[in-house]
């Protein structure tokens, strides 16, 4: 946060090349069920999504599912399991685990106008091909 308190992107984000990269994004399970945990999500992918990266948001809510546990919440609660990295890497192979990250409009409009800054064709296809799906 800044310091009138809003949020702001940290600048160690412009440290790394988001065009072009996928982005995976776990968050805990509440986020299904806590705004402002669901705010954060869609906020970092909004973020990324401007910056160049495709970004898929992972439901980890069917992992823990399968494991019928009420105290699962994370990753990290997974990978606690006797079985956790096994379970881990079987959903992270899964398909039908995660959405690609679709920006509202003006997400859209955001990222056109810095790819047209940027003068970068490749960036600009991207977007051009996202907004005609």
């Amino acid at each position: 946060k800044d310091k009138e308190g809003k949020s702001i992107v940290t600048p160690r984000f412009d440290a790394f090349k988001w065009l072009g990269r996928t982005v995976n994004i776990l968050f805990d399970r509440n986020s299904l069920t806590n705004k402002q945990v669901a705010s954060a999500q869609r906020k970092l992918a909004a973020e990324l999504y401007r910056r160049g990266a495709m970004v898929k948001i992972w439901d980890l809510s069917r992992i823990i599912t399968s494991h019928q546990d009420d105290d699962l919440n994370g990753i990290d609660d997974i990978l606690g399991l006797p079985d956790g990295a096994l379970a881990v890497t079987m959903f992270l192979h899964g398909t039908n685990n995660y959405t690609i990250f679709k920006p509202p409009m003006k997400t859209v409009k955001k990222r056109v106008e810095a790819s047209t800054s940027q003068g970068d064709a490749v960036y600009r296809n991207n977007v051009k091909e996202f907004l005609t799906r």
